[in-house]
Order: structure tokens, then C-alpha cells, then sequence
């Protein structure tokens, strides 16, 4: 074994040499490959720079690699464990003298033979192999090829970085030594000319923009160095793209570090910018402007549900507004001035609404929904540039219930006695929030306990057409032609019934018919009439009929609970307090007429019929039987007392002025504590004070009612005109003469607008102090007027017109003029309800009608181009003065002779304008108009004038022929003369009756009055037949 601790000794110089050599070729291929590593470090460092994170990343994947390849390439081989069997291998395949010798000692010579013959075999192997390894050196085993190979390439590439640093030493060998330097050193100042020569960077605060035309713009720009010189902002419009120089303007420097700024106010235009500082300059940039979204109002449909058959209502609004009853389905259309993109409706309760561009008329959208409730929402509009708009004001969708027609009679009020060939004049105002369709009179004669006999007061309005909010009611019920015939002592009664389009009805008070004998002037040779009963009415039953009939109309619309608890209410109204027994309502005069004992009972018992069915919900029966027993009441009341009356042609004339003296006449009935002379003269001027101020108002909304009919009329006027444009000249052609037409059209709605204007700051004036200083029915309609306004906008649908006309596009601006028209027939028709409301009475519209007519005649006669001549004056025959007079005045100043005054020449008239003239027709026209609507509705004047001026303001050339034709123009003033002097002298008539009645009040003991008053009416009616 002591042969082969030297064979092993041997090996171990092999092994070492052998690591030696791989550890040398390792340091090669470390330095080979942290050489490319190297490359990469420089690649990087010159495409990302010397920014800290990027380098300190670079150096830490380095040194990583180059740790792994060395522990590979070096530490792995020296640290190696390598047996001797391997070692003699690989001295066995690197020299073949050795023959196995040294391959069998190595495998067997540890372990040696089991037997003696074996020792001595492997002792013999071992010896020879050791004598084999003697003869050589044992480290030339080792081969030095690869470490040559490696070592060659390592040597190149340093001599290659070596050579190409010197030779270039401000790229490679600087870009080398900032790589092998941690932290490299700052450079070193640049000079002026270093600095110019430099690139200059440009970080712009905007760069490309879409902006709103009219937007202001502040640019920011931050450079990368101090410039030499000034920084610009460089800008060329788009018009002046190719044809113009770029212009110009120096930029603020900012208190930041290269910083600087400008502002630009009202960009109108697509502009192209960049910003320089002497020969740098930044990229160019384009700033686009678009026109910004303009809200030009809502088109509003409304559908009413299929039962109201109603056409569909368009209204172009300001603001949506829209009330409706449930079930209407509303169509929103939003009118913009560009193309609309999309909107949304957020509904304040919850929930959205999607708009819908329409693609045929592309700067509008639409929506649509079903009005279930009350509701309101904001609107956001998106239009083609993403431009969003908040509408400011709020959507308001109102759902309104349709209320039942409300009737009201205006004439006859109460019970009116007539003969049997009597005509009874019913005049009513019917009022229904969506429109009336129809209006009937229900007439009962004597113990009728029917439904009534009906008769048809007005037509049904056509099917599909808008039925009228207001209609009045003029309707002559003449008892003749009633079959049978009507019997004196007969008592009928009646009441009308309206109808709406839903099908609700509504329903008057009863009014009665006492059927009386004839007057003196048709009785005078028949037999004498039988004589009437007396009876006392101890409490009136008349308002019990009415409460329990409306009660019974409300019966199919109200509560089961609410429709008992009012019918008991009712009923216990209908008992005496003190006595908790029912009313007697008629008691006999004389207690011991067995005829007015038995009249009473009857009345008595139909009337506890009715109240016992009352307790009982039967309200069918009670209104029979207490409509009976006031019939009952009416009949024995009836007095048999001969008047000297109008035969009946002029009866019907003379009844509103009966009608006027009768109610001053009842005021009086009850005499007030006596006054003294102060408080009478106090309360005679606060009455007067009062008057006056209301006769005010009232001629301030007649007025308004004017202006609105004048506008109307005006408006009409130029959109035939436009239509008539349209017609003969394409919109195409535009020349000299279409130009000036067009200009023209302009200039007369722009004046329209402007009086409409005027009229809409009336109106909202009246409204601020309607409440205050009218009565309320007054001002509710006054403030139905100004939401009519408000809700029409026809201001707006002028100034739309007008835009129209101005862009040569008059086919456009006709529906705008019409919606126009019919924005104003809604305001007027308004206003001429609250004018109404001030003429409640037959005196007030009388009043009203003289005033038109005053009026009238003055426009008429400021048209009229003769002059005036002052009629011929008699000389007035003066009493002789008695001689103390005489010396009393002294001298009179001489008098003119009458022959001078006869021969005076004519009082020269001013001449006027052409547009004085204009404004003069227009407004006789309107107030012709006007004069013929409210003469028309009482009847004032004589037919035959009446039917006169009507004739004449149909003509649709009247204003024109006022202004030019001296022969239409006499025909008028002929006409409205003489309904003047006949208005005049009704009126005083009335006046007459009612300051008869007032000196009777002053002058007459109270016991005497109704005796007076008798005689006094029948005196007036006897000079009325003269």
C-alpha cells in the first residue's frame, strides 16, 4: 500500500493543476461575459440617461450576473471534489504510454486483494504505474487549450475598449467612465455659445383643445432651460391659413421656474399656435372652436286620453309647464341651435328619462311618458361636442283632476212670474277646465215627479275639435210653444246641465216659473180673474231644493261616509233649534181660511217626505218633493195685482232695467240705524271714491283688451303678408326688391313684438295688485291671464319670426307668426273673461258698451279729414233784469250777434300722420269689434244698428277702408253715432230709476216706500211708451 500513497500523491498534483487551470478559464469567460454586460450598461445609459432608478436597477442586475458567472465559472471548479479513478481517466485519455496501468491501480489499490495472490497482483499494478508516472510531469496531464482560447478572446475585447476609449474619448470613453463611476461627477459650466447651441424643450400646459366659440384660453408653458431670448406666442387664424404671416404676442413671464403664460379672451375662430424663443420652437398645436349649445325652447305635445276626444295640443314654451289630467301622454321635444347628442331627465322623485336625437330634424331631441303624478326634474342636454348644459329651470309636469262644469245663471235669479205667453230670457255662464261639450235645460211643469223634459241649449262640439273653457248661455224659453199648454196658476221649474268631454256633469240651482194672469192692457174685456191666496213663507226652502240637489249630482263621485255625513248635515239644517222640529217653512195668514189651513198642510207633508228621505240617503225623493212643495209655495204667493206694464214687444228691452230698480228696491227692505249728517256725507264719498277707482280699472283692462285685439289683428295682417312672400318669391332668389320686402316684414313684427311687450308689462302690473285692489273673481282671472302669457310665450314666437324673416327664410317664420296668433287669442280670451268679471251686472255692461262707444266715435272722427263745423246758435231770450239787477252787474261786455256765431267759419282740424292715421284705424277696428261682442250679449241699442256695425266689422279690409275710403268712412260714423246716443240715453234711463229710488230712501217714510216704488216704476214704464 506504501506504492500507492505515492501513486496518490501523483494524482493529487494532477487534480490541483487541473482546478488551477479551470479556475484561469473561468476569469476568462467572467471577463468575456462582463464585458457584454458592460455594452448593455452603456445601451442603457445612453437611452434612458442618468436618472437615478434606472441606473441604480442597471448596476444591481449587473453585479448580480456577474456574481452567478463567477460563482460558476471560478468557485463551482475549485471547490470541486474529484476521486482518483477520475483523475487517473483523464490521465489515461491524455496519454496513452500508460497502457490501464494507472486506471487498475487507482480502482484497486485502496482496498487492496482479499487473498495474498491478489496483494501481490495489485502491488505489482501499482508499482508499475508508479514507475510509469516517475518518467514524466505530471502537470503537463493538464491541458492549457482552453485556457488559451478564453484568455485570447478576454485579452481582445479590453485591448478593443481600450483603443476605441482613446480614440474616441468624449463618446465611448466618458459614456465608460461615467458606467464604471457610482455617482458621476456634475459637468462643468456651459459658456453662452454652448447654451444657445443646446435643444430647448417646451412643456405646454395645453396643447390641443376643443373648445366653446366665445371661450377665453390661459396657456402655461414651462421650458427646459433659461432662454436667451424672449419666449412668443405664435398664433395664425383659419381664415388666414396659407395667405397670412403668423402672429405674434410676447408671453408674461409667471414667478416659477421657466415658466410663462398667456391669455386669450373670446375665441371665435380654429386657431394654429406654437411657442418660440428665438430660433427653438415648440410643436404646433391647433385650438378648435365649436359653436357652444344655445337652449331655443321646448315643443311640448300633449295627448289627452282617448275618452276626452281631443286633438293633440303643440305648444312651444320657454320653460316646460305642462299640466294635464291622468293618463295624458306628454311629448317633450328640446329645440337647440346644433346637433343633440343625447339628454336626461332626473325626475326629483326618482328615475330618469332618456332623450332621443331625431335624425331628420337633428338639433332637436325628444322623449315622451305618461303623466301619472305630480312631479319635477332637472334636464342636462349633451350636444356633437360632448358639450354638456344644464337647463336652469326646473321641469314641472302638474297633474290636474278634471273638475265637473261649473254653471252659473246670471238672469233669472229666484222665481220669476210670467204669463202664459211669457218669453223668459235665460242667460248663464258655464266654465269647465278642459272644455264643454254640451248644455242642456231640464224644465219640470206643475207635479211632474219625472226626470224632467230636456232641451238642447247648444250643439255638441264637433267630433276631434277643441271645445270652448268659457261659453255663455243665451237662450229664450218661450211658454207658448210649450204642449200642453201652460195654465195659469201653473209653477215650473228647471235647471241646466253641462256636460264635458269625460262625461261629467254639472248642474245650476233651480230656478221657477209662477205662471200669472195676464196685464191690465190683455184683461181689460175678459172675465174677472179668480182671486189668489195669501200664505207667509216663514223660511225660505229655496236654498235647502238647491243644497240637496247638488248634493244628489255629487252623489256618484263622493265617498259613501262623506256623501252621509253631509246628507245628515243637511237634514238636521232643516230643523228648528229651539224645537228640534222641522221647519214650517208656510203658514196661513188667517188661521181660519180652512183652504190656506189645508194648502199649508200640504206643503208640510211634502216637504217632511223629503226630509224623512233625506235621513235615509234618498236623495231623489227629497229633491222631488221639495221641488213640488216650492212649486206649491211659488203658486199660493202669486198676488193678484194689476200693473200698468210695456206691451210685450218692448218688455224684453225694459227687463234688465226692472230687473236693475227691483234690486235697488230690495236693498232697501231693511232700514238701517239712522246716521248722521257726517257719517252719510263719509260713507256717500267712500262709495264715490271706490267707484271711481273701479271704473279705473275697469277702463285700464278694457284698454288692454283692446291693445290685445289691435296686436291680433296686426299679426294676422303680416303673416298673410309673409304667406303671400312666400308664394311669389323662392327663397333662393334674393334680390333687390325681396330684400327689401323682407326688411319690411321685419321691421312690422319687430314693432308687433314691441307693443306686445308694452301689453305683457300691463298685464303683470294689473296682477301685482288684482288681489289688493279687485274683487277676486277678478283677480283670478286676471292671474289666468298672465299664466296664459307666461305658458304661451308669444314675445318668444315673435322674436322666432323675426330671426326667420331676417335669415330670408319666411316659409319658416309662418309657423312661428301662427303660433304667435294663437298664443295671443289665448291671453285675450283671458283677459276679455276678467273684463268680464268688472261688468257683472246689466248697469256695468251697459256702462262698459257706452264707453266703447265713446270711444269709437272719438277714432272715427279723428279719421274724418272735413273739418267741423259748429251748428248754427239761436239767440237765447234773456228775462229783462230788474232795475235794481241792472245796477248791480254794471256794465256787460257786448255779446257776439247770432248772425256772427251762424256765419263762423269751421274749426280748422289738425292734420294727421300716416301713422297716426294707421294707429287711429286700427284701434276703431278693435273697438268695433269689441262694441259688437258685448252689445250683442245684452242686447243694447237697436237691432238694426247692432246688425249694422256687425255687418261692417266682418269686413276683413275694414282698417284699411277707415284709413283711405271717406264713403266707408261716414257709414261708420253714422252708425256708431247713433248707438251712442241710444247707449246714452238707456243709461240714463237706468241712472233715473235707481236716483228715484235713492230719493225715496232719503225723503220717504218707511211705511209709505213700497207704494212709492210701485208708482214710480209704473210712472217710468208709461213715459217709456210715450
Amino acid at each position: 500500500m506504501e506504492n500507492y500513497s505515492q501513486l496518490s500523491s501523483k494524482l493529487g498534483v494532477v487534480r490541483r493543476a487541473w482546478k488551477r487551470m479551470a479556475a484561469i478559464s473561468g476569469l476568462a469567460i467572467v471577463l468575456i461575459e462582463s464585458t457584454g454586460i458592460f455594452t448593455v450598461l452603456m445601451l442603457a445609459d445612453w437611452i434612458y440617461g442618468a436618472r437615478p432608478v434606472p441606473r441604480l436597477i442597471a448596476y444591481a442586475v449587473a453585479l448580480i450576473l456577474v456574481v452567478i458567472i463567477f460563482t460558476r465559472n471560478v468557485l463551482k471548479p475549485l471547490f470541486r471534489k474529484i476521486p482518483d479513478e477520475q483523475i487517473a481517466l483523464y490521465i489515461e485519455e491524455h496519454n496513452k504510454e500508460f497502457e490501464g496501468s494507472l486506471m487498475s491501480a487507482a480502482e484497486f489499490g485502496k482496498g487492496g486483494g482479499q487473498t495474498e495472490e491478489q496483494s501481490k497482483l495489485i502491488d505489482a499494478i501499482i508499482a508499475s504505474a508508479v514507475a510509469r508516472t516517475e518518467k514524466h510531469n505530471v502537470k503537463s496531464f493538464v491541458p492549457l487549450t482552453r485556457l488559451r482560447k478564453y484568455g485570447i478572446v478576454a485579452l481582445i475585447l479590453l485591448v478593443s475598449y481600450a483603443v476605441t476609449s482613446i480614440l474616441f474619448p468624449d463618446t465611448l470613453g466618458k459614456r465608460a467612465l461615467r458606467i464604471l463611476t457610482f455617482t458621476p461627477p456634475p459637468p462643468p459650466p456651459m459658456t453662452a455659445e454652448q447654451l444657445a447651441k443646446l435643444p430647448m424643450e417646451f412643456n405646454l400646459s395645453t396643447t390641443d383643445a376643443n373648445i366653446p366659440k366665445g371661450s377665453s384660453l390661459t396657456f402655461e408653458a414651462t421650458l427646459s432651460r433659461t432662454p436667451q431670448e424672449s419666449v412668443v406666442f405664435n398664433f395664425m387664424p383659419e381664415s388666414e391659413a396659407g395667405k397670412g404671416a403668423w402672429r405674434a404676442l410676447p408671453m408674461e413671464e409667471l414667478d416659477k421656474l421657466h415658466g410663462y403664460k398667456m391669455f386669450l379672451p373670446d375665441i371665435n375662430e380654429t386657431t394654429t399656435f406654437y411657442v418660440s424663443s428665438g430660433a427653438h420652437k415648440s410643436q404646433q398645436y391647433k385650438i378648435t372652436v365649436f359653436e357652444p349649445f344655445t337652449l331655443q325652447g321646448f315643443e311640448v305635445v300633449t295627448r289627452y286620453p282617448e275618452a276626452y276626444r281631443m286633438p293633440e295640443v303643440v305648444e312651444t314654451q320657454g320653460v316646460v309647464n305642462v299640466s294635464a289630467v291622468a293618463g295624458s301622454k306628454i311629448l317633450v321635444r328640446i329645440l337647440g341651435n346644433k346637433k343633440i347628442s343625447g339628454a336626461t331627465l332626473t325626475w326629483t322623485s326618482g328615475g330618469t328619462v332618456k332623450f332621443t336625437p331625431d335624425k331628420e330634424r337633428d338639433t332637436t331631441a325628444f322623449a315622451s311618458f305618461d303623466i301619472t303624478k305630480s312631479d319635477t326634474g332637472k334636464l342636462k342636454v349633451t350636444d356633437i361636442d360632448k358639450q354638456e348644459y344644464e337647463v336652469p329651470e326646473q321641469v314641472e309636469i302638474a297633474l290636474v283632476k278634471d273638475q265637473p262644469p261649473v254653471l252659473e245663471i246670471k238672469t233669472p235669479v229666484g222665481t220669476v212670474a210670467m204669463n202664459p205667453l211669457g218669453e223668459l230670457m235665460v242667460r248663464a255662464k258655464i266654465e269647465d277646465d278642459f272644455g264643454i261639450d254640451t248644455v242642456d235645460m231640464v224644465y219640470f211643469r206643475g207635479n211632474d215627479k219625472s226626470e224632467g223634459k230636456r232641451l238642447k241649449l247648444t250643439p255638441v262640439t264637433k267630433e276631434g275639435g277643441i271645445p270652448k273653457k268659457t261659453m255663455g248661455v243665451n237662450y229664450a224659453f218661450r211658454l207658448a210653444d210649450l204642449k200642453p199648454e201652460v195654465a195659469r196658476e201653473e209653477v215650473l221649474s228647471f235647471y241646466l246641465e253641462s256636460k264635458d268631454r269625460k262625461g261629467q256633469s254639472g248642474v245650476s240651482d233651480f230656478g221657477m216659473i209662477a205662471v200669472g194672469y195676464f196685464e191690465m192692457w190683455g184683461v181689460m174685456n175678459m172675465e174677472t180673474p179668480p182671486a189668489h191666496m195669501e200664505i207667509a213663507v216663514t223660511k225660505d226652502l229655496e236654498p235647502y231644493l238647491n243644497a240637496a240637489w247638488h248634493l244628489h249630482t255629487q252623489k256618484p263621485v263622493l265617498p259613501e261616509d262623506d256623501f252621509k255625513t253631509q246628507a245628515k248635515e243637511l237634514a238636521d239644517s232643516a230643523l228648528d233649534p229651539a224645537t228640534k222640529q222641522l221647519y214650517s217653512f208656510a203658514e196661513p195668514i188667517d188661521k181660519t181660511n180652512q183652504e190656506q189651513i189645508d194648502a199649508c198642510k200640504k206643503i208640510a207633508e211634502m216637504i217632511r217626505r223629503g226630509h224623512d228621505a233625506l235621513k235615509k240617503n234618498d236623495t231623489q225623493t227629497t229633491v222631488t218633493e221639495w221641488r213640488l212643495a216650492l212649486a206649491e209655495i211659488q203658486l199660493l204667493g202669486v198676488e193678484d195685482i194689476a200693473e200698468i206694464t210695456l206691451p210685450p214687444e218692448n218688455q224684453q228691452a225694459q227687463a234688465a232695467t226692472t230687473k236693475e230698480m227691483n234690486d235697488v228696491f230690495q236693498s232697501f227692505k231693511s232700514e238701517p240705524p239712522p246716521e248722521t249728517k257726517e257719517q252719510k256725507e263719509a260713507k256717500m264719498k267712500a262709495a264715490e271714491n271706490e267707484k271711481t277707482k273701479q271704473d279705473k280699472k275697469a277702463e285700464e283692462m278694457a284698454n288692454v283688451v283692446t291693445d290685445l285685439t289691435r296686436i291680433m289683428e296686426n299679426q294676422q295682417e303680416i303673416r298673410k303678408e309673409t304667406e303671400k312672400n312666400v308664394a311669389e318669391t323662392p327663397e333662393q332668389k334674393k334680390d333687390a326688391k325681396s330684400e327689401k320686402d323682407m326688411k319690411k316684414l321685419v321691421l312690422n313684427q319687430v314693432e308687433i313684438k314691441a307693443k306686445t311687450d308694452a301689453v305683457e308689462k300691463q298685464i303683470e302690473k294689473m296682477r301685482s295688485t288684482a288681489a289688493a285692489e279687485m274683487k277676486p273673481e277678478t283677480a283670478k282671472k286676471i292671474e289666468e291671464a298672465y299664466k296664459a302669457l307666461q305658458r304661451t310665450q308669444p314675445s318668444q314666437k315673435m322674436v322666432n319670426a323675426t330671426v326667420e324673416l331676417n335669415a330670408f327664410k319666411p316659409k319658416s317664420a309662418v309657423p312661428e307668426q301662427k303660433k304667435a296668433e294663437e298664443a295671443l287669442a289665448k291671453v285675450l280670451e283671458a283677459m276679455k273673461n276678467a273684463s268680464d268679471t268688472m261688468a257683472a251686472d246689466s248697469k256695468a255692461e251697459l256702462k262698459r258698451a257706452k264707453n266703447e262707444a265713446e270711444k269709437l266715435a272719438n277714432e272715427v272722427a279723428k279719421l274724418d279729414k272735413k273739418p267741423e263745423a259748429k251748428p248754427e246758435q239761436k239767440p237765447e231770450e234773456k228775462p229783462q233784469p230788474k232795475p235794481d239787477e241792472k245796477n248791480a252787474k254794471g256794465e256787460q261786455k257786448p255779446q257776439p250777434k247770432p248772425e256772427d256765431k251762424a256765419t263762423a267759419k269751421p274749426e280748422q282740424k289738425k292734420e294727421l300722420t300716416p301713422q297716426e292715421r294707421k294707429e287711429a284705424a286700427e284701434k276703431a277696428n278693435a273697438l268695433a269689434k269689441q262694441l259688437v261682442e258685448h252689445m250683442e250679449n245684452r242686447e243694447f241699442g237697436k237691432k238694426e244698428d247692432r246688425e249694422k256695425l256687425k255687418e261692417l266689422t266682418k269686413d276683413p279690409q275694414l282698417q284699411k277702408k277707415l284709413e283711405e275710403d271717406e264713403k266707408k268712412l261716414d257709414e261708420m260714423k253714422d252708425v256708431v253715432a247713433r248707438i251712442k246716443n241710444k247707449l246714452e240715453e238707456e243709461y240714463d234711463t237706468k241712472m233715473t230709476g235707481q236716483r228715484l229710488f235713492s230719493a225715496q230712501r232719503e225723503e220717504c217714510p218707511p211705511q209709505y216706500r213700497n207704494l212709492v216704488n210701485k208708482y214710480y216704476e209704473s210712472l217710468s214704464q208709461k213715459e217709456e211708451v210715450k
